[in-house]
């Protein structure tokens, strides 16, 4: 008789969501974020869920699968406890020991009020009022003290004596409850297959709950985020150490060699952190060549810094403003040579559609046919015939004080871009060459 899963009759929705947005909103502190941006990446905690939920039986008892799926997950109230990690201040304990009749009773007189907020007193059971008080939260704020269910080690030894009884398993982490209950329920180790990887969260989380996982992607970024998840995110302490040590050293020797070379510097001894680049196509109206930006604003941190835009001959020199007052700002913001596929010619003021400027066709399929020509392999420059050429128009530079700050390139700037592209252009072939080797090896 077919034994129907978890997943086929009822799933928590609604808290698996609500932990898959706070994991959402962590940007860049989410686990696997820092090995590249994947559009399409899941959330771990939606991963961990779904692979639970179809490998767990649907019994007789949907209220005890429900319970044990929550524990598992450190979504009941155990576990969000064990998962709190932000503690709540005074003021917040103290509104609600005071409206609630039960905490009222047994800590309201730990509480002295001051003149501008409540403090609590000498010798009070701080931890206990927490956690009575957390109690009292709804799922929602709850979360908001608490760590993601990923980043939680282990459940409490109570836990897994409640999950073990009930699903006849031996375990002390979810990686052997995965274990013990794929052998007792499949004969084997549970597999999980992905034939879309993507950013790598599926084979990723399941590898790390103990899963045999295989992966695999038609795009090579995507097989390659998904590879270095596994192997770098998911390396234990010693090797983390090891990667460290040696991404140091690739680090301190590619570090060596720029410094030789002199191209990061400027007249200065500042030293580039980044270079602003943007595209420049001639304006079919009247002929001028216009820098593509879409936004005239370069920074916020380093002082507000916009560029100006000056006509010289038949180009525009960009001038980099720093400290711009707050209408220079505000119209910055609102400024732009380039938006929704259309050029607007700061010169003549008239917009042209860059699919025209391409010389785009539809062929007989009916598919877009680009008007652009294809670059060559050993190419990494617009030649002098192109349509759109490239322009570095602003540096962000870190000074010895350790301050940053923005600048047009000047004459040094430039010369040092001329000598990476020369270095660039002597290497490339070797460069693709060896590349090439490396893969047929690997």
């Amino acid at each position: 008789m077919y034994e129907r899963s978890f997943i086929e009759t009822q799933f928590p929705v609604s808290k698996v969501s609500k932990e898959s947005y706070k994991e959402r909103k962590a940007v860049q502190s989410q686990t696997l974020t820092g090995m590249g941006r994947w559009w399409g990446r899941k959330p771990l905690a939606l991963v961990r869920a779904t692979i639970l939920g179809c490998i767990l039986p649907s019994t007789k008892s949907p209220q005890k699968d429900m319970e044990m799926f929550l524990k598992l997950m450190s979504m009941d109230n155990g576990g969000l406890l064990l998962r709190k990690e932000k503690s709540i201040n005074v003021k917040k304990l103290y509104e609600v020991v005071k409206n609630d009749k039960l905490l009222s009773k047994r800590y309201l007189q730990w509480f002295k009020e001051a003149p501008n907020e409540p403090k609590l007193k000498h010798g009070s059971p701080r931890n206990e009022i927490e956690q009575a008080v957390f109690q009292t939260f709804g799922y929602d704020e709850k979360i908001e003290y608490c760590i993601r269910p990923e980043q939680l080690n282990t459940l409490s030894t109570e836990t897994w004596e409640e999950i073990n009884e009930y699903y006849g398993t031996k375990a002390n982490s979810l990686k052997e409850f995965i274990t013990e209950f794929s052998n007792i329920k499949f004969g084997k180790a549970l597999r999980v297959g992905d034939c879309f990887c993507g950013g790598g969260s599926i084979p990723f989380e399941a590898a790390r709950i103990g899963c045999n996982a295989y992966a695999s992607d038609l795009n090579p970024v995507a097989g390659l985020l998904t590879w270095a998840s596994i192997n770098l995110c998911g390396a234990n302490a010693k090797e983390i150490l090891k990667i460290k040590r040696f991404q140091n050293k690739v680090y301190e020797n590619v570090d060596e060699k720029i410094e030789k070379l002199g191209i990061e510097r400027n007249e200065l001894g500042d030293r580039a952190l980044g270079y602003i680049y943007c595209q420049e196509v001639r304006c079919p109206e009247c002929g001028k060549i216009v820098p593509l930006l879409t936004t005239f604003v370069i920074g916020k941190r380093a002082g507000k810094v916009v560029v100006k835009l000056r006509l010289n001959n038949n180009k525009f020199d960009i001038d980099v403003i720093t400290d711009a007052s707050p209408d220079e700002f505000k119209k910055a913001g609102e400024s732009y040579t380039v938006a929704s596929g259309d050029l607007f010619c700061p010169n003549c003021h008239r917009i042209t559609p860059l699919s025209s400027i391409r010389g785009d066709r539809l062929g007989n399929d009916g598919k877009t046919i680009y008007g652009l020509r294809g670059m060559e392999k050993e190419e990494f420059l617009p030649s002098a015939s192109d349509l759109f050429s490239e322009r570095l128009y602003a540096i962000r530079y870190l000074r010895s004080d350790g301050t940053r700050y923005y600048r047009a390139p000047s004459k040094r700037d430039l010369k040092n871009e001329e000598k990476i592209k020369k270095i660039v252009a002597k290497h490339i072939v070797i460069w693709q060459k060896k590349r090439i080797c490396a893969k047929q090896c690997y």
